[in-house]
Protein backbone atom coordinates (compact mmCIF):
# COMPACT_ATOMS: atom_id res chain seq x y z
CA UNK A 1 0.00 0.00 0.00
CA UNK A 2 2.81 2.35 0.86
CA UNK A 3 4.50 1.60 -2.41
CA UNK A 4 1.30 2.13 -4.34
CA UNK A 5 0.85 5.43 -2.59
CA UNK A 6 4.36 6.48 -3.52
CA UNK A 7 3.70 5.52 -7.12
CA UNK A 8 0.47 7.51 -7.15
CA UNK A 9 2.21 10.50 -5.57
CA UNK A 10 5.00 10.25 -8.11
CA UNK A 11 2.51 10.11 -10.94
CA UNK A 12 0.60 13.05 -9.55
CA UNK A 13 3.84 15.00 -9.22
CA UNK A 14 4.77 14.19 -12.79
CA UNK A 15 1.28 15.13 -13.96
CA UNK A 16 1.56 18.40 -12.06
CA UNK A 17 4.95 19.12 -13.60
CA UNK A 18 3.71 18.16 -17.03
CA UNK A 19 0.62 20.28 -16.56
CA UNK A 20 2.82 23.22 -15.56
CA UNK A 21 4.99 22.64 -18.61
CA UNK A 22 1.93 22.45 -20.84
CA UNK A 23 0.49 25.58 -19.28
CA UNK A 24 3.83 27.35 -19.69
CA UNK A 25 4.01 26.13 -23.29
CA UNK A 26 0.49 27.30 -23.85
CA UNK A 27 1.43 30.71 -22.49
CA UNK A 28 4.45 30.77 -24.78
CA UNK A 29 2.21 29.72 -27.65
CA UNK A 30 -0.29 32.41 -26.78
CA UNK A 31 2.48 35.00 -26.60
CA UNK A 32 3.93 33.76 -29.90
CA UNK A 33 0.48 33.77 -31.46
CA UNK A 34 -0.16 37.29 -30.17
CA UNK A 35 3.21 38.40 -31.55
CA UNK A 36 2.47 36.71 -34.85
CA UNK A 37 -0.93 38.35 -35.02
CA UNK A 38 0.74 41.69 -34.30
CA UNK A 39 3.28 41.06 -37.04
CA UNK A 40 0.52 40.03 -39.45
CA UNK A 41 -1.46 43.14 -38.55
CA UNK A 42 1.63 45.32 -38.99
CA UNK A 43 2.40 43.63 -42.29
CA UNK A 44 -1.14 44.15 -43.52
CA UNK A 45 -0.96 47.78 -42.45
CA UNK A 46 2.37 48.19 -44.25
CA UNK A 47 0.97 46.48 -47.34
CA UNK A 48 -2.07 48.75 -47.25
CA UNK A 49 0.18 51.79 -46.91
CA UNK A 50 2.30 50.59 -49.82
CA UNK A 51 -0.83 49.92 -51.86
CA UNK A 52 -2.25 53.33 -50.98
CA UNK A 53 1.05 54.99 -51.86
CA UNK A 54 1.17 53.09 -55.16
CA UNK A 55 -2.40 54.09 -55.96
CA UNK A 56 -1.56 57.70 -55.14
CA UNK A 57 1.55 57.59 -57.31
CA UNK A 58 -0.36 55.92 -60.16
CA UNK A 59 -3.11 58.54 -59.93
CA UNK A 60 -0.54 61.33 -60.04
CA UNK A 61 1.20 59.75 -63.04
CA UNK A 62 -2.11 59.15 -64.83
CA UNK A 63 -3.17 62.75 -64.23
CA UNK A 64 -0.06 64.13 -65.94
CA UNK A 65 -0.81 65.95 -69.23
CA UNK A 66 2.51 64.61 -70.54
CA UNK A 67 3.22 61.01 -71.46
CA UNK A 68 5.04 58.87 -68.89
CA UNK A 69 6.91 55.74 -69.96
CA UNK A 70 9.37 53.51 -68.09
CA UNK A 71 11.25 50.78 -69.95
CA UNK A 72 14.08 48.33 -69.47
CA UNK A 73 17.00 49.54 -71.65
CA UNK A 74 18.49 46.05 -71.74
CA UNK A 75 15.45 44.13 -72.98
CA UNK A 76 13.67 47.12 -74.50
CA UNK A 77 10.45 46.07 -72.80
CA UNK A 78 8.01 48.64 -71.47
CA UNK A 79 7.47 48.43 -67.70
CA UNK A 80 4.98 51.17 -66.84
CA UNK A 81 3.17 54.01 -68.61
CA UNK A 82 0.28 56.35 -67.89
CA UNK A 83 -3.22 56.68 -69.32
CA UNK A 84 -2.22 59.84 -71.16
CA UNK A 85 0.05 57.76 -73.39
CA UNK A 86 -2.76 55.28 -74.10
CA UNK A 87 -5.17 58.11 -74.89
CA UNK A 88 -2.76 59.93 -77.22
CA UNK A 89 -1.40 56.82 -78.94
CA UNK A 90 -4.73 55.11 -79.48
CA UNK A 91 -3.22 51.82 -78.28
CA UNK A 92 -4.85 49.76 -75.54
CA UNK A 93 -2.82 48.72 -72.50
CA UNK A 94 -2.46 45.15 -73.79
CA UNK A 95 -1.27 46.40 -77.18
CA UNK A 96 1.27 48.74 -75.60
CA UNK A 97 2.79 45.86 -73.64
CA UNK A 98 3.30 43.83 -76.83
CA UNK A 99 5.60 46.31 -78.57
CA UNK A 100 9.14 47.54 -77.77
CA UNK A 101 9.70 51.32 -77.61
CA UNK A 102 11.23 51.48 -81.12
CA UNK A 103 7.93 50.28 -82.60
CA UNK A 104 6.35 53.67 -81.93
CA UNK A 105 8.95 55.71 -83.84
CA UNK A 106 9.97 55.92 -87.54
CA UNK A 107 12.98 53.82 -88.62
CA UNK A 108 15.04 56.91 -89.47
CA UNK A 109 14.95 57.91 -85.78
CA UNK A 110 15.95 54.55 -84.29
CA UNK A 111 19.67 55.36 -84.27
CA UNK A 112 18.96 58.66 -82.52
CA UNK A 113 16.92 56.80 -79.89
CA UNK A 114 19.79 54.37 -79.30
CA UNK A 115 22.14 57.33 -78.83
CA UNK A 116 19.73 58.91 -76.34
CA UNK A 117 19.51 55.65 -74.38
CA UNK A 118 23.30 55.46 -74.28
CA UNK A 119 23.59 59.07 -73.13
CA UNK A 120 20.98 58.51 -70.41
CA UNK A 121 22.80 55.43 -69.11
CA UNK A 122 26.13 57.29 -69.08
CA UNK A 123 25.07 60.76 -67.88
CA UNK A 124 21.80 60.06 -66.10
CA UNK A 125 19.57 62.18 -68.31
CA UNK A 126 19.01 63.45 -71.86
CA UNK A 127 16.63 65.50 -74.03
CA UNK A 128 15.50 64.76 -77.56
CA UNK A 129 12.78 65.56 -80.11
CA UNK A 130 11.12 62.57 -81.82
CA UNK A 131 8.04 61.81 -83.91
CA UNK A 132 5.66 59.44 -82.13
CA UNK A 133 3.59 57.22 -84.44
CA UNK A 134 0.07 56.72 -83.07
CA UNK A 135 -2.21 53.78 -83.91
CA UNK A 136 -3.61 55.35 -87.10
CA UNK A 137 -0.11 56.08 -88.44
CA UNK A 138 -0.12 59.81 -87.72
CA UNK A 139 3.20 61.25 -86.56
CA UNK A 140 3.12 63.62 -83.59
CA UNK A 141 6.23 65.64 -82.66
CA UNK A 142 7.26 65.13 -79.03
CA UNK A 143 10.00 66.54 -76.85
CA UNK A 144 11.31 63.94 -74.40
CA UNK A 145 13.23 64.28 -71.16
CA UNK A 146 14.77 61.01 -70.04
CA UNK A 147 16.19 60.14 -66.62
CA UNK A 148 17.95 57.06 -65.29
CA UNK A 149 16.20 55.33 -62.36
CA UNK A 150 16.49 51.96 -60.58
CA UNK A 151 13.79 49.42 -59.77
CA UNK A 152 13.33 47.58 -56.46
CA UNK A 153 16.10 45.13 -57.39
CA UNK A 154 18.51 47.95 -58.23
CA UNK A 155 18.31 47.31 -61.97
CA UNK A 156 18.67 50.45 -64.15
CA UNK A 157 15.57 51.59 -66.02
CA UNK A 158 14.83 54.68 -68.10
CA UNK A 159 11.89 56.99 -67.47
CA UNK A 160 10.87 59.13 -70.45
CA UNK A 161 8.44 62.03 -70.08
CA UNK A 162 7.14 63.35 -73.40
CA UNK A 163 5.35 66.56 -74.29
CA UNK A 164 3.34 67.13 -77.47
CA UNK A 165 5.01 70.07 -79.25
CA UNK A 166 2.68 70.22 -82.25
CA UNK A 167 1.58 73.77 -81.45
CA UNK A 168 5.14 74.87 -80.83
CA UNK A 169 6.26 73.38 -84.14
CA UNK A 170 3.35 75.07 -85.88
CA UNK A 171 4.30 78.40 -84.29
CA UNK A 172 7.95 77.88 -85.21
CA UNK A 173 6.93 77.10 -88.80
CA UNK A 174 4.77 80.22 -88.95
CA UNK A 175 7.64 82.28 -87.56
CA UNK A 176 10.06 80.82 -90.10
CA UNK A 177 7.64 81.57 -92.92
CA UNK A 178 7.15 85.10 -91.60
CA UNK A 179 10.91 85.60 -91.40
CA UNK A 180 11.36 84.21 -94.90
CA UNK A 181 8.63 86.50 -96.22
CA UNK A 182 10.17 89.45 -94.40
CA UNK A 183 13.60 88.63 -95.82
CA UNK A 184 12.04 88.37 -99.28
CA UNK A 185 10.30 91.71 -98.88
CA UNK A 186 13.48 93.29 -97.54
CA UNK A 187 15.38 91.83 -100.49
CA UNK A 188 12.80 93.14 -102.93
CA UNK A 189 12.81 96.56 -101.27
CA UNK A 190 16.60 96.59 -101.26
CA UNK A 191 16.60 95.74 -104.95
CA UNK A 192 14.07 98.51 -105.60
CA UNK A 193 16.18 101.00 -103.67
CA UNK A 194 19.31 99.84 -105.50
CA UNK A 195 17.54 100.23 -108.85
CA UNK A 196 16.24 103.66 -107.83
CA UNK A 197 19.73 104.66 -106.72
CA UNK A 198 21.21 103.48 -110.01
CA UNK A 199 18.55 105.44 -111.90
CA UNK A 200 19.28 108.49 -109.76
CA UNK A 201 22.97 108.16 -110.51
CA UNK A 202 22.20 107.91 -114.23
CA UNK A 203 19.95 110.97 -113.98
CA UNK A 204 22.66 112.91 -112.16
CA UNK A 205 25.25 111.87 -114.76
CA UNK A 206 22.91 112.84 -117.58
CA UNK A 207 22.11 116.16 -115.93
CA UNK A 208 25.83 116.88 -115.51
CA UNK A 209 26.42 116.01 -119.16
CA UNK A 210 23.59 118.30 -120.29
CA UNK A 211 24.87 121.04 -117.99
CA UNK A 212 28.40 120.67 -119.37
CA UNK A 213 27.10 120.76 -122.94
CA UNK A 214 25.01 123.84 -122.13
CA UNK A 215 27.99 125.58 -120.58
CA UNK A 216 30.10 124.60 -123.55
CA UNK A 217 27.44 125.89 -125.92
CA UNK A 218 27.21 129.16 -123.99
CA UNK A 219 30.98 129.47 -124.05
CA UNK A 220 31.09 128.84 -127.78
CA UNK A 221 28.26 131.29 -128.28
CA UNK A 222 30.19 133.91 -126.26
CA UNK A 223 33.29 133.34 -128.32
CA UNK A 224 31.24 133.63 -131.49
CA UNK A 225 29.72 136.85 -130.26
CA UNK A 226 33.16 138.20 -129.58
CA UNK A 227 34.24 137.29 -133.10
CA UNK A 228 31.16 138.94 -134.57
CA UNK A 229 31.73 142.06 -132.48
CA UNK A 230 35.31 142.23 -133.64
CA UNK A 231 34.29 141.76 -137.23
CA UNK A 232 31.65 144.42 -136.79
CA UNK A 233 34.19 146.87 -135.46
CA UNK A 234 36.59 146.14 -138.30
CA UNK A 235 33.87 146.46 -140.89
CA UNK A 236 32.49 149.58 -139.30
CA UNK A 237 35.99 151.13 -139.17
CA UNK A 238 36.54 150.35 -142.83
CA UNK A 239 33.27 151.94 -143.80
CA UNK A 240 34.03 155.03 -141.73
CA UNK A 241 37.45 155.40 -143.37
CA UNK A 242 35.96 155.07 -146.79
CA UNK A 243 33.41 157.73 -146.02
CA UNK A 244 36.08 160.15 -144.79
CA UNK A 245 38.15 159.57 -147.91
CA UNK A 246 35.15 160.28 -150.04
CA UNK A 247 34.53 163.50 -148.17
CA UNK A 248 38.15 164.62 -148.56
CA UNK A 249 37.99 164.18 -152.27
Amino acid sequence: TTRLRETIDSLEERVTERTAEVEEGAQDLLRANAQLEGEVTERKRAEEEIKAQKNFTDNVIDSLPDTFYIFDPESGKGIQWNKTLNEISGYKYEEMSEYPPLHFYPPEEHQLIEEVVKTTLEKGRATVELNYIIADGTRIPFEYSTVLIKNAEGKPCICAIGRDITERKRAEGALERANAELELRVGERTAELAAANEQLQRDITERKRVEEEREKALYNMGERMKELACMYRVTNAGQTRQTMEELLQ
